[in-house]
């Protein structure tokens, strides 16, 4: 949350300054000319979220069969008072797109921690042939 929280602070003239950054040092992961397409902010937002979700969820653990929905719950509201807050910061603004992105990477997160959890519960297919 400490980490989301102060990329948040950021204005809008240091975020586009990182992201120039971040445009430049990760260009030889992306195939020619792709780095500037990639939307880095959406990416940041993404996995701050994603990871925000799956600590959630470690941290509601106790209630068991609501964990990953108070997680979910827990997440929307951050993203929700993120928004706020990056309303008072200077260049930056309340955007419904950075919303709907942290949602959906916070589902994601727990779909796929649901699953991978389920997973390891299924016993192994069983050979008969002896």
């Amino acid at each position: 949350m400490a980490v989301i929280f102060t990329f948040s602070s950021l204005t809008g003239a240091q975020v586009g300054g990182m992201m120039y950054w971040l445009r430049e040092a990760f260009a030889w992961l992306l195939p020619p000319g792709e780095g500037g397409r990639l939307d880095w902010a959406s990416a940041g937002h993404a996995l701050g979220y994603f990871l925000l979700a799956l600590s959630y969820r470690r941290a509601f653990s106790p209630l068991a069969r609501r964990a990953s929905l108070t997680a979910l719950g827990a997440s929307a509201l951050f993203a929700l008072s993120d928004e706020f807050h990056q309303s008072f910061v200077p260049g930056r603004s309340v955007s419904a797109a950075d919303l709907a992105v942290d949602l959906l990477a916070a589902a994601a997160a727990l779909l796929a921690a649901h699953w991978l959890a389920h997973r390891k519960k299924k016993p192994l297919p069983h050979d008969d042939r002896g």
